[in-house]
């Protein structure tokens, strides 16, 4: 029982509380050596954590963030620190690749493990300072000032998903709420005792008196039917998942009309379209695999198109961010994930002028350059391998009229 701490809400923290728990300690924030973290008061912060999800008082979890996002930054500086284009002059390294490639697809979801469990308004901070941090990598990498180079087009296109036009930095601040909620439905289901569509019970891995009280005896049964009006009901105003769940909501579904069709605004088979009390589940009471990514994909899919209305409305025709919009391509966005493999390699001169959104296709620039004839020659003999002798000259030219559309 040494390492035993225990945490109640302040609401509760009375005489019979200090009674019950008896000698096991109440738990309190620590910095690195071990004093305490106080508040403006001089106040220990109190609370605990569970699988490193703080559970406290509002002041414990945000200290406790800090130091989870002062950990994730100082980290992924040092990463940055080794990969600085600065350090590594030899054109033939390609650091600023490697280091988008870390950022993509590794460094900006670091946080989200924190997001999926705590409410958003209570992440705001950690997510906002993880944003600031991966912005500076991502500076470093191309060696331009984003805030200030490039346009508010390019910076949007910035943080939409490639699929959609963009480069797939998507910050950490604006995809808290879809993974709340996503959390939130794939973590508490489970805990309930429910049956299935196929008539099958499900044993809950937590099914108390208490949880049963708080989600409702049948909400997740089937068919599942306002899965959430128990809790946004009958519980305390203050309930951290009640008040989660309706800040995420309202949110989602705000942003959502911001920028979505009218079309798309009166289509109740999109998951964000549902009710409050059917938030995370379609209309048939189903659930997606994850509901933080169709969720996101469909807010990012309407920001993309409402983008490119306002691309093509406001520019012209022989603009070059304009041109980057339309002719973009999955080829030309090829690079963006392209590993430095054999035919992946971009040096970093290319890998810079590559990501200019204001080109015409961002990849044009890397494959006019002379070092692609490398990459080209390598396509050429892959190609030629599959044709007999006699057909090579034929087949050469097939090729050349073919890469250069």
């Amino acid at each position: 029982m040494s390492k035993a701490e225990c945490y109640i809400d302040e609401a509760y923290r009375n005489a019979d509380w200090h009674t019950a728990r008896g000698d096991i300690p109440e738990g309190i924030l620590k910095n690195a050596d071990g004093t305490p973290v106080t508040d403006d008061n001089g106040e220990a912060l109190r609370g605990t954590t569970a699988c490193n999800i703080p559970i406290g008082t509002r002041g414990f979890v945000a200290a406790y963030l800090d130091q989870r996002m002062n950990t994730i930054t100082r980290k992924n500086n040092a990463i940055a620190t080794l990969l600085d284009p600065g350090r590594w002059t030899h054109p033939d390294i390609p650091s600023r690749q490697m280091l988008w490639l870390l950022i993509l697809l590794c460094l900006q979801f670091k946080g989200d493990y924190w997001l999926r469990h705590i409410r958003p308004d209570w992440t705001e901070s950690f997510a906002t300072g993880i944003d600031e941090n991966i912005l500076s990598m991502v500076q470093t990498c191309m060696g331009v000032n984003i805030n200030t180079s490039w346009s508010d087009f390019a910076r949007s296109r910035l943080a939409l998903p490639i699929r959609y036009r963009g480069m797939g930095l998507r910050g950490s601040a604006d995809r808290r709420y879809s993974q709340f909620i996503g959390g939130a439905v794939q973590s508490i289901i489970p805990l309930l005792t429910r049956n299935d569509a196929n008539g099958n019970t499900i044993e809950g891995r937590l099914h108390l008196p208490s949880i049963e009280n708080l989600f409702g005896v049948d909400s997740f049964s089937h068919p599942v039917s306002n899965p959430w009006e128990h809790l946004l009901t009958s519980s305390r105003h203050t309930n951290n998942l009640t008040t989660g769940i309706q800040q995420t909501w309202s949110h989602l579904q705000i942003t959502f009309q911001e920028v979505a069709t009218q079309v798309a605004k009166d289509d109740q088979s999109l998951l964000i379209n549902q009710s409050m009390n059917n938030a995370g589940f379609n209309r048939d009471g189903s659930s997606p695999q994850s509901i933080t990514n169709v969720i996101t994909a469909e807010i990012e899919a309407a920001r993309s198109l409402a983008l490119g209305c306002q691309i093509i409305s406001s520019l012209d025709r022989k603009d070059y961010e304009r041109w980057a919009w339309e002719a973009f391509s999955k080829v030309g966005a090829s690079f963006i994930t392209s590993p430095p493999d054999r035919l992946g390699f971009i040096r970093d001169q290319e890998f810079m002028d590559s990501c200019q959104l204001g080109s015409t296709d961002p990849v044009d620039r890397y494959f006019l350059e002379r070092r692609a004839i490398d990459w080209i020659n390598t396509e050429l003999i892959l190609l030629l391998n599959h044709y007999p002798v006699e057909d090579s000259e034929q087949s050469t030219t097939a090729f050349s009229l073919w890469f250069s559309r």
